[in-house]
């Protein structure tokens, strides 16, 4: 059972079961049956969404990798799906935690780097050391520039997480008042269901920044 506030976040800790991680997955194994036929609402939505978000990628990948835009725009609703769903109460919140976001970006990070280092050394290097620095400096620039490329996928999963922990918090904090005080109730509610609204955007927000992020990753693989 949940004993405190971060209880939410731990996959060990729930009300009814202690399969959390499978809560992500259960959103598509009970979504309406009508979603699979067409024409249809929610068809007709999902077509809206992936026309947006192909218009906002393809600009950013090279020519000879649009075939891959499809697993963006598919990493995208994945994210976006589980963010909105956990806003409400008793849903496990997956994206919460680094591991989930690690495991879309450290893959990519790791192959993107892999493939430049083997078949294009000399333009992967050239990255490290900007033009124009000075020679006293290249080795200092040469060290900043392969830190900040490490960190890449772990800093892109903190921003997931982080965002969405501080707004889950923020909600299970306002939803604690309840019992605190009744005679505010009506205040109390019109704060959250801003919040809510608020946590809504938030999780458009950072699966849109998700997305972006990774396709940039494939972005800088040289083109030819």
């Amino acid at each position: 059972m949940s004993m405190d506030l971060f209880s939410i976040f731990d996959p060990n800790c729930f009300l009814f079961f202690d399969f959390n991680w499978m809560s992500m997955l259960i959103v598509f194994i009970i979504y309406p049956y009508m979603y699979w036929f067409i024409p249809s609402r929610s068809n007709f939505l999902l077509i809206l969404i992936y026309s947006f978000m192909s218009s906002e990628l393809i600009c950013l990948i090279n020519n000879k990798y649009k075939l891959n835009l499809i697993y963006y725009i598919n990493i995208f609703l994945f994210v976006l799906v589980n963010n909105i769903f956990s806003i409400f109460p008793y849903v496990f919140c997956s994206t919460s935690h680094l591991i989930l976001g690690l495991s879309f970006a450290m893959p990519m990070w790791f192959t993107m780097n892999l493939y430049m280092f083997i078949n294009y050394l000399d333009y992967s290097l050239a990255h490290y050391v900007p033009t124009s620095t000075p020679n006293f400096l290249i080795s200092f620039m040469v060290f900043i520039e392969t830190i900040s490329n490490v960190i890449r996928p772990l800093t892109l999963s903190v921003r997931l997480s982080a965002n969405l922990t501080a707004g889950h918090l923020i909600l299970s904090l306002i939803g604690l008042s309840f019992f605190i005080s009744k005679y505010f109730i009506i205040i109390i509610i019109m704060v959250q269901t801003c919040l809510f609204i608020l946590e809504m955007s938030v999780s458009f927000i950072q699966s849109y920044v998700f997305s972006v992020l990774l396709t940039l990753y494939l972005s800088e693989v040289k083109n030819e």
